[in-house]
């Protein structure tokens, strides 16, 4: 693991040194999405790793977009927008 720190210097125009030594920030994401979007598409662990993962992410995902299509919807309506294709 390496650390990114600043240098020594106060100088603004250093460029950041790389230190092996000095234990450093780890920084994990996870992002989920429709199994349809090949732009972006889910990677998923092999089956059997653990199992019932992938399907508890698809259904987090599909709960959090729901408030978000009925946002999208009531705003359409609301504004005389054209809403087929969402």
């Amino acid at each position: 693991m390496k650390h990114v720190g600043l240098n020594d210097s106060k100088d603004a125009g250093e460029s950041p040194r790389v230190d092996s030594e000095i234990p450093g920030h780890v920084k994990e994401s996870f992002e989920v999405g429709r199994e349809d979007n090949n732009e972006m598409p889910n990677i998923w662990f092999p089956d059997g790793i653990l199992p019932g993962f992938k399907e508890a992410c698809l259904e987090f995902y599909w709960v959090g977009c729901a408030p978000q299509l009925a946002l999208v919807i009531h705003t359409a309506f609301s504004t005389h927008c054209d809403i087929r294709g969402i």
